[in-house]
């Protein structure tokens, strides 16, 4: 059976139990937050560093959007103030790296709750929305993405889902590999015709890598 289940469009790692035991082990350590899952994900702006995003959510069903209430956007690096709610949903996230001239960033997030659309609202409220989102993403910056590589999901990945000793990884899938690679790795050789397409519908340019500050 499937333990655990990603948006519409996010790609990587999906957790199943083959036994009843293993199926028990899983939901108690997905509940208990002893599995630990981590994402990457290419937002919109410059996030230097890491922190703690925290709000309320809710759901309108009707739409399948969901909404925030009581944001907080904690910029201390390594603490994670308590979810003392169990309606609160928190992420935490470390800039991996950034491109200052295309104002962009390779972000990793860790779930500590699992809510549906968390990720992508949460991004979104802080005024970084993640590549390809067509619901809480940006409609002209997503336009410019799929001109230039045909882009037409959220460039969102579970990259590993691990506990204790085990460490599972999930490869990027090729559109989130070409687009990584193009701004935050240099290897503009693979993507010249997108790189073409890009300029012709855009004011941007490739930039240099950068490093995060710390």
């Amino acid at each position: 059976s499937v333990m655990n289940r990603l948006d519409r469009g996010t790609s990587g790692c999906v957790l199943c139990a083959k036994t009843l035991m293993g199926a028990n082990f899983l939901s108690k350590g997905l509940k208990d937050h002893t599995i630990h899952k981590y994402y990457h994900t290419i937002v919109k702006g410059i996030l230097l560093g890491s922190g703690v995003i925290t709000a309320r959510l809710t759901k309108d069903e009707r739409r399948n959007l969901v909404q925030l209430q009581d944001l907080t956007h904690c910029k201390e690096d390594g603490k994670n103030p308590p979810i003392d709610s169990a309606d609160l949903t928190q992420t935490v996230y470390r800039t991996m790296a950034f491109n200052r001239e295309q104002g962009l960033s390779l972000v990793e997030v860790e779930l500590k709750s699992g809510k549906t659309h968390q990720i992508r609202s949460h991004f979104a409220s802080i005024g970084h929305p993640i590549a390809g989102d067509r619901k809480y993403g940006d409609f002209q910056w997503n336009q410019q993405l799929y001109k230039a590589f045909h882009l037409d999901s959220q460039l969102l990945h579970c990259r590993q889902v691990g506990w204790e000793s085990v460490k599972i990884d999930a490869p990027y899938f090729s559109k989130f590999q070409q687009i990584r690679d193009f701004y935050f790795c240099l290897r503009r050789e693979t993507a010249l015709h997108a790189n073409m397409e890009f300029q012709r519908s855009s004011r941007f340019f490739p930039g240099r890598f950068d490093q995060p500050h710390q």
